[in-house]
């Protein structure tokens, strides 16, 4: 299990979306649609990250801010882009 990232460092990391993530994570990917399906298939490769982000109510075809929470299991999963 990913361990539950801490208020403070929630509230510390930087704001995305699913697809500026996927865009961080694969900055020389020249379609958005190909970097969030790279993302994607990054998530599934961790099924406990997958867990997690379903339980925390990731919606990854949402255009809104990611929760700082969602972001933190990323990070903690892959480290930062």
């Amino acid at each position: 299990m990913i361990e539950e990232p801490s208020q403070q460092l929630r509230h510390s990391l930087p704001h995305y979306t699913f697809t500026e993530l996927a865009q961080a994570y694969f900055p020389g990917t020249s379609k958005q649609s190909t970097a969030r399906k790279n993302l994607h298939n990054w998530i599934g490769r961790v099924p406990k990250l997958k867990e997690q982000l379903s339980a925390s109510g990731f919606d990854p075809l949402s255009r809104v801010e990611l929760p700082p929470r969602v972001v933190a299991f990323i990070f903690a999963a892959f480290d930062e882009p």
